[in-house]
């Protein structure tokens, strides 16, 4: 191997051996070295990002998911899976095994489910009536599938209320006879699921058990049982008085009438003494029983004459013989024979000294006369049935709390100033006149003045990362700011190095034979790219204050001494060792 002796002006690498590397590598040295390589490198690391940035936007864009269906069984979700694939619409399994569809297909994706039936549920309602029964079935099999899809639709209807997410319901329906004394009446069982956190109100039980009773003939609300999952039983007869001796209706009504009273004491005070500086309670006795009365009244003695009867009757003096003798058979028979001797009509004989004419006349006169009258009168009799109401108030405890008032003075001293008794009595009374106080029925009014404790109340503001608006816009800002990093740190150097030129070497290098490389040979870094010693710092020999005059570095080299080029090389070693390194490199391959 020859060796290259440095001269003044020329500047020779110390030969260093090495063994020859293989074809191939150099080969694929060239490949990578070479800058159209760099240039695919940088072209697919820039699509790689853009595609990286465009899924990114597209997954930003992206609509959230709703489920389509809850609670639903395996069985249903593979139905519903299977008419979705048919109709070719998207979906996604949740890992709890919802399924889960976009917002704006939610709509048409139900109506074409149900347009199949789907999902069919735990069982067939009614709508078994539109199947084909076969010959062959029996009036006991028909009768128990008619039950069970009735069982089905209250279920049905039972889910539709908010709280249930599902429902079952056994009916009991025994079979009727014609014996009146051997009827049994049906019952019914209701087992509902409520859904997480809630809980069904004493109304929706009622509704819940009047809705299975008014389904089935002959059943009533006390023969149907609600229970929820945990087993507790819900529907218990609203009649039964709870534990203070009111039924839940009667409870409700009285704490309705209490906080009656006491809103139209604190608005009827509040104007005098002042917002939130008054507080009133009332307790109420009032009397649920329940009360009925019959009454009957009549009118005055002479009413409505309903009907009359009138009846005279006189007696003559011969009257007195005209039916004689004594009842009987012998009194009925015809006399015996014998002569006959006039008789008067009375059946006796006058008198001697008077004429026939004379003792008709006397026998027609009337001895005794009576008369008879009957009348009936319609009696005025009104008869009056009254059933009271209950709900009436018995007696009413009333106890007003006023705040006390305070005066300030000069100082800032804050002293009570107690009500004088003319205020109170004044309050009292207008108090009394509000509801209605009757002192005869035991009634009582307490007033009392006592200072309030000001308590601050912070208002409760909700934070603004649980705000409806906030969790978009943060998904926003940051696909918005990843988007810009993205951009920054990655497709803007990727596009400078792409846009960069090669920059020739300078004139220095290729005419001044005291810094030209061997064969013509231009000076490359490590990765391929042409450096220049003159864009060095100090490479000018004189300091940095030499970069600012480039148009001398020709010159300047041409005409500097060996001792000046030393001084320059050393000062490029010490600021660039890599571009000596690839100097020397350079040189070491031309050698060999």
């Amino acid at each position: 191997m020859a060796q290259n002796s440095m001269s003044p002006g020329v500047l020779s690498p110390t030969p260093i051996p090495s063994d020859p590397a293989p074809s191939w590598v150099q080969q694929m040295d060239g490949i990578t070295q070479s800058t159209s390589f760099r240039q695919l490198l940088i072209l697919v690391a820039l699509a790689a990002t853009v595609a990286f940035m465009v899924g990114f936007f597209l997954w930003g864009q992206k609509p959230s998911l709703v489920p389509l269906y809850t609670n639903l069984g395996p069985k249903e979700s593979a139905a519903v899976v299977e008419a979705l694939k048919t109709a070719k619409q998207t979906y996604q399994i949740s890992p709890s095994g919802a399924l889960l569809v976009d917002p704006s297909q939610l709509p048409a994706i139900r109506m074409t489910l149900a347009a199949q039936g789907l999902p069919a549920g735990d069982g067939v309602g009614l709508e078994m009536l539109n199947k084909d029964q076969s010959l062959g079935t029996s009036q006991f099999v028909e009768q128990a599938r008619y039950q069970h899809a009735i069982e089905i639709e209250l279920a049905r209807s039972i889910e539709t209320i908010q709280g249930v997410s599902a429902a079952r319901v056994h009916l009991a329906t025994p079979k009727q006879s014609v014996f009146v004394r051997e009827q049994q009446q049906p019952t019914a069982s209701v087992v509902v699921e409520l859904s997480p956190g809630q809980s069904l109100s004493a109304e929706q039980v009622r509704a819940i058990v009047h809705l299975v009773a008014s389904s089935v003939a002959g059943m009533k609300t006390a023969n149907v049982s609600v229970i929820d999952q945990r087993g507790e039983l819900l529907s218990q007869n609203s009649d039964d008085a709870n534990g203070m001796g009111l039924t839940d209706k009667q409870f409700a009504y009285r704490q309705r009438v209490e906080r009656a009273y006491a809103r139209q004491i604190e608005a009827l005070l509040t104007p005098v003494v002042g917002a939130d500086r008054v507080r009133a309670q009332v307790s109420a006795n009032i009397d649920f029983s329940r009360q009925e009365g019959t009454s009957e009244n009549y009118g005055p003695k002479t009413g409505v004459v309903l009907s009359e009867q009138t009846q005279d009757t006189t007696r003559a003096l011969g009257d007195q013989g005209i039916n004689g003798g004594v009842p009987g058979a012998l009194s009925n028979q015809p006399p015996g024979g014998g002569t006959v001797t006039p008789q008067t009509a009375g059946g006796l004989q006058p008198p001697g000294n008077l004429t026939v004419p004379q003792y008709q006349q006397i026998v027609q006169t009337p001895i005794s006369t009576q008369k008879n009258e009957t009348r009936n009168y319609n009696v005025d009799k009104e008869i009056r049935h009254t059933q009271y109401a209950s709900g009436a108030v018995d007696k009413l405890n009333v106890a007003v709390l006023l705040d006390e008032k305070t005066i300030t003075d000069k100082d800032g001293k804050v002293t009570p100033e107690p009500m004088t008794e003319a205020e109170t009595a004044r309050i009292k009374e207008l108090v009394a006149q509000a509801v209605g106080l009757n002192e005869q029925r035991g009634d009582k009014l307490t007033l009392a003045s006592i200072p309030f404790v000001e308590q601050k109340i912070e208002k409760v503001s909700t934070p603004l990362w649980a705000q409806a608006w906030f969790m978009p816009l943060l998904k926003n800002l940051g696909l918005g700011v990843a988007m810009l990093l993205i951009f920054l740190m990655v497709v803007r150097p990727l596009l400078k190095m792409l846009t960069e030129k090669v920059q020739p070497a300078p004139a220095a290098l290729t005419h001044d034979p005291a810094l030209a490389l061997p064969n013509g040979e231009t000076l490359t870094d490590e990765e391929g790219v042409q450096v220049s010693l003159s864009r060095q710092p100090g490479a000018l020999g004189h300091g940095d204050e030499d970069m600012d005059n480039l148009d001398g570095v020709p010159q300047l080299i041409g005409t500097a001494s060996y001792a000046d080029k030393l001084r320059q090389l050393k000062q490029s070693i010490n600021h660039d060792p890599k571009a000596v390194a690839s100097v020397i490199k350079q040189w070491t391959h031309s050698e060999n």
